[in-house]
C-alpha cells in the first residue's frame, strides 16, 4: 500500500507491476529537475509544480491501490 506496484507484485501480476514501476520511475525522473532547481534556488519554478507533482503521484498510487483491491476481491470471490 505504501509504494505503487508492490500489491501487484505480491499478487504475482508482473505485467501490471512493471507498468506501475515504469510510471513511478517516469514520474521521479520528470520531477528531479524542478526539485533540484527548487532546492538550489537556481531558477524560478512555477508555483503550480508541487500541486502537479503531488496530484500525479496520488493518481498513480490511487490507480495501483484500486487495481490491487479489485484483483484481490476477484481472486477471493466464490
Amino acid at each position: 500500500m505504501i509504494f505503487p506496484g508492490l500489491g501487484q507484485l505480491r499478487q504475482q501480476r508482473l505485467g501490471i507491476a512493471m507498468i506501475t514501476f515504469a510510471c513511478v520511475a517516469s514520474w521521479v525522473l520528470q520531477m528531479m529537475g524542478p526539485l533540484i532547481a527548487i532546492v538550489r534556488r537556481t531558477s524560478e519554478v512555477h508555483p503550480i509544480l508541487p500541486v502537479v507533482a503531488v496530484s500525479g503521484y496520488a493518481f498513480i498510487w490511487g490507480v495501483s491501490l484500486v487495481d490491487t483491491y479489485l484483483a484481490a476481491r476477484a481472486e477471493n470471490a466464490p
